[in-house]
């Protein structure tokens, strides 16, 4: 999956929650340790169904006379005991504990008992209608070539997850009871099965089907067996003694390598700073369809979207590099270290964004890694604060497990405490500290205060009070900041005074006054200073003069918002010379919300621009940097652009990288000022799409009479999943010439079906792209004879996600005749709220579509 073309800074959004189960009693005490599973599985493509043997050896903790298990849905036809049937009760459902076994005799506490459960499966994890672009659920999804979408191709898989895997084989579903698995299963050729641990055996049967036998020697929790059923190419590359298998698609194969190729670097990387190997003798990863963004927990699962050419990888290695990593991450911190209660979440899920976040500092720059994956947790914690959303990262105050394990909180506020418990430490005592808590805590479970144990060991100091504020506690410090510069003493004075008010609605802990190290830079100069816990902390530094730049938490590693007044000279300085990417962030923001104010000056409103050009200008500043402030001032300026302006952005179109040329090819296209045509052409053959879109929408808006020759040709331009006719469509809809239509109609015909990507988005779906033509062009209501098709097609053949894709394009065409659909829907989905929801809100965009 990507960010838009030109928003590459922005959060990625979550999928609903809507779908997953209501967790709430998996915190129940657990009455067997489950010590091995094996299962025997055959699917039934058509049927969308598994018919199963579950071989489960477990030991009661308890001395009992009946054997409880979970299972959702599942139909159950008889279960045994050393070839002696058993009796049993299960009502259907998916209650914790709804299968309950009798045994014969008492069974003592320890002594292992094999039940035999033969089940089928009748639950079927349909996609989600409200997130198109991929989604979770629970239990299987099926996937098979449809009339809508012919290129889906023919695939299951499992959702990973609390609570999940009951729908698909009978299991102790909770936490803190890890088992080794086994999964032998026969599926129709040429299908590969892919699952946990190593594959001991690929035969062929005489029947037209293929045997997988997958065992994992190392145990692990419930929710992470998984399993995937397709067609696929299997890249194999080494890290040290570890074999490392990435199955990706057979029509893909270069790609995927493209798009792993630093999988090995981050394996070593990973097991050097852990100081713990890879722990087994194989790392499989495998690509899905329909998945959403960045959820693998350690299975190895991944979305088809991270798949790209080596080109198009090259663009994106920020985005899916950090989601590569992080799955690969959670061998450590999620498979091996075991959770102890769904509050402790925020170890596995945090850790494993953090450790990402050191591997992409490591390979891609520490200024990288701040603005990118460090920006990104602030901006998503921030949000959610704003929201209402508020907790600590470990709680036991919840309702529904998968709040406190798939939350925000226990990934993106985890890693920036993460972060901050480093900066506390220093990176040599922290790293150590890690060692200490992954070689404790291995093949065991943890908890907060096994992390707070063994960073306070090697810190050689206690951090209770680090833990209470930041990871037991929820909220954070909101700053004030005052200055005052002494001339006649040589002195300048820095006061924070916290201002932060309890949230009065929590029962939560929180901390009234924060302490801890800060890093302040005064004019360049670090100085680490100590806060006390107490609301105001005064520092004294002696200077000569007033500083001009100000870091007020160098790099941003506190947990804070900050209130501080400077002039627009201070921040121009902070803003053109600071070496702190952040603080510059800081002062790109402060200086668009002075220019944008009614009062300030024309004359500072151009020094504030000449600051921007100084910044693109100047390429010793990290590049990021240059492209938000090119980003920025898209916004800050309104055509005609001066002399300046013109050159600067071509300066930038000349000499900078893709991300930074497509951004500067976007400003100048605002001129729409066909003299700069023969530039955007020249574009059009860019080695980048990222400029390739940019060039074609700035040809577009151009309305040169050589745009629609050059457009039409770009589409035959070779590009990975149809890039170059997106960028078509979107210049064709710039340039309003209606002889546009004709490819927009074709594109969205789709026949014969070409590569693209499954985001339910127009910058990366070239068929809504074609309707966003279409509707540029005035010619909407072409359209419909082809999706009127294609959506009864969908209705007969029930593919949720087709049903509403093609609703969706009908809503983005804004067609009347689309609202007669709606009753249908509702009744079709009466029973399923998630479903009625996502008609709802189809209907309300076609209303304001429609305006009305």
């Amino acid at each position: 999956m990507h960010a838009p073309l030109l928003a590459v800074a922005l959060g990625l959004c979550p999928p609903s929650l809507a779908s997953l189960p209501d967790l709430s009693a998996l915190r129940a005490e657990a009455t067997i340790d489950v010590q091995h599973i094996r299962l025997d599985l055959r699917f039934d493509l058509a049927g969308r169904r598994v018919v199963g043997t579950a071989t489960i050896t477990a030991a009661p903790l308890e001395r009992t006379d009946t054997l409880i298990l979970d299972a959702g849905d599942l139909l159950i036809t008889g279960i045994s005991a050393n070839d002696v049937a058993l009796p049993y009760s299960y009502s259907g459902g998916a209650v914790d504990g709804g299968l309950r076994i009798a045994l014969p005799t008492r069974h003592p506490v320890g002594k292992a008992i094999t039940l035999t459960v033969d089940y089928s499966t009748t639950y079927v994890n349909e996609s989600d209608p409200n997130n198109l672009g991929g989604s979770f659920g629970k239990g299987l999804r099926f996937f098979a070539p449809t009339t809508t979408e012919p290129r889906k191709r023919t695939q299951v898989w499992s959702m990973p997850e609390l609570g999940s895997n009951r729908y698909w084989f009978p299991c102790h579903d909770g936490l803190g009871d890890p088992r080794t698995v086994e999964v032998i299963a026969r599926v129709p050729e040429p299908l590969t099965v892919v699952s946990n641990g190593e594959l001991m055996e690929e035969r062929t049967n005489s029947d037209g089907t293929r045997t997988f036998h997958w065992k994992t020697e190392e145990a692990h929790d419930n929710y992470q067996t998984f399993i995937v059923v397709g067609e696929y190419t299997r890249v194999d590359q080494r890290s040290g003694n570890t074999l490392l298998h990435s199955y990706g698609y057979p029509d893909e194969r270069e790609a995927t390598e493209a798009s792993i190729e630093r999988l090995p670097r981050m394996m070593t990387f990973f097991s050097e700073l852990t100081g713990i190997p890879y722990p087994g003798r194989t790392f499989n990863q495998v690509v899905v369809q329909d998945f959403a963004w960045g959820r693998s927990v350690g299975t190895g699962m991944q979305s088809e979207n991270m798949v790209d050419d080596h080109g198009t990888h090259a663009d994106f290695l920020y985005l899916w590099d950090g989601i590569e990593a992080e799955g690969l991450a959670q061998q450590w911190c999620g498979m091996r270290i075991h959770l102890s209660e769904p509050g402790e979440a925020w170890i596995s899920r945090g850790l494993a964004r953090f450790l990402s976040e050191r591997f992409s500092e490591h390979a891609n720059g520490r200024d990288e890694m701040l603005l990118w994956n460090h920006g990104f947790n602030q901006n998503t914690y921030f949000g959610d604060w704003s929201n209402g959303v508020r907790r600590p990262i470990n709680t036991r105050n919840y309702t529904n497990t998968i709040d406190v394990v798939q939350d925000n909180y226990a990934v993106n506020r985890a890693a920036l405490v993460f972060h901050l418990l480093r900066d506390e430490l220093g990176d040599a005592t922290f790293d150590t500290g890690l060692k200490t808590f992954m070689h404790d805590r291995w093949g065991k479970s943890a908890s907060t205060d096994d992390v707070q144990r063994a960073m306070a060991s090697a810190a050689g100091r206690p951090l209770g009070w680090f833990f209470d504020q930041w990871v037991r506690g929820m909220g954070h410090p909101v700053f004030e900041v005052s200055t005052a510069f002494d001339a006649q003493q040589g002195s300048f004075r820095l006061t924070l005074r916290q201002t932060q008010l309890p949230d009065s609605t929590s029962t939560e802990p929180q901390t009234r006054w924060y302490q801890g190290h800060m890093d302040i830079v005064i004019d360049g100069d670090p100085h680490r200073v100590w806060l006390e816990a107490q609301q105001e902390n005064s520092f004294l530094f002696p200077l000569v003069r007033a500083p001009q730049v100000l870091v007020i938490d160098h790099q941003s590693q506190w947990i804070k918002e900050l209130i501080i007044e400077r002039s627009t000279d201070e921040w121009i300085a902070q803003f053109t010379t600071s070496t702190d990417v952040m603080a510059r962030q800081q002062a790109l923001g402060e200086l668009a919300r002075i220019h944008g104010d009614s009062t300030t000056t024309r004359a500072d409103k151009q020094r504030i621009i000449g600051a921007f050009h100084r910044v693109i200008r100047d390429r010793s500043t990290y590049w990021r940097v240059r492209y938000n402030a090119m980003a920025q001032l898209r916004w800050m300026i309104t055509p005609p652009f001066d002399g300046t302006t013109i050159d600067v952005l071509k300066e930038a179109i000349d000499h900078e990288r893709s991300w930074n040329r497509s951004i500067a090819l976007t400003l100048l296209g605002l001129t729409g000022d066909p003299a700069h045509a023969g530039l955007y052409i020249g574009h059009l053959n860019d080695t980048s799409d990222r400029v390739v879109n940019a060039a074609a929408i700035a040809l577009g808006k151009s309305k040169s009479p050589l745009a629609y020759d050059a457009l039409v040709k770009l589409k035959n331009k070779p590009s990975w999943k149809n890039q170059s006719l997106i960028s078509a469509l979107y210049g064709l809809s710039e340039l309003g010439d209606e002889r546009g239509v004709a490819l927009a109609l074709e594109a969205l015909r789709d026949d014969p079906p070409g590569a693209r990507w499954t985001l339910a988005t127009p910058v990366w779906d070239y068929r809504l792209t074609a309707a966003n033509t279409l509707v540029a062009l005035n010619h909407a209501k072409d359209a419909w004879p082809i999706l009127e098709r294609r959506y009864a097609a969908a209705l007969k053949e029930n593919d949720v996600n087709d049903i509403f894709s093609n609703i969706l394009l009908m809503v983005t065409l804004g067609d009347e005749r689309t609202r007669a659909l709606f009753p249908e829907l509702r009744a079709r989905y009466k029973a399923d709220a998630n479903a009625l929801n996502a008609v709802d809100a189809s209907e309300a965009q076609l209303n304001q579509t429609l305006g009305k």
